[in-house]
């Protein structure tokens, strides 16, 4: 498998963020590559995509190295004062981190999709942790 994952922070914590990703990366078995390049630089910061590829032993276990792939480098980022998204949203990968990174935040986001979606039909099971 194959995939990217996007995160930022800011130009003192850049250097640790990236080694810590990288390594987090590597210790997931079966994993064959994990780099990163930046593509989007600021005054404040930059992003980095992480590209890992990975194989692991057992096919059976593809879904559950590809999931521990993205909970090691959003464990990594987050250790790191790290955004766990920049650019692409949050998605349905990443909201079990977001109420490590937003804290209470994660409360007003569900009050105002509760005002703005009372029936919950709008992106289920995106943005927003259970």
């Amino acid at each position: 498998m194959l995939d990217t994952i996007e995160v930022a922070t800011t130009w003192d914590h850049i250097h640790d963020l990236y080694r810590e990703v990288i390594a987090a990366l590597q210790q997931v078995p079966g994993i064959l590559v994990a780099s990163g390049h930046s593509s989007h630089s600021y005054a404040q910061g930059t992003n980095i995509y992480f590209t890992f590829v990975a194989r692991p032993e057992d096919p059976e276990r593809g879904e559950a190295t590809y999931l521990q792939c993205w909970a090691q480098a959003m464990d990594a980022t987050l250790r790191c004062h790290g955004t766990i998204s920049h650019h692409h949203g949050i998605g349905r990968l990443r909201p079990p981190w977001m109420t490590q990174e937003l804290g209470i935040g994660v409360d007003v986001l569900r009050r105002i999709k509760r005002s703005l979606d009372p029936n919950g039909i709008m992106n289920t099971g995106a943005l927003i942790p259970d």
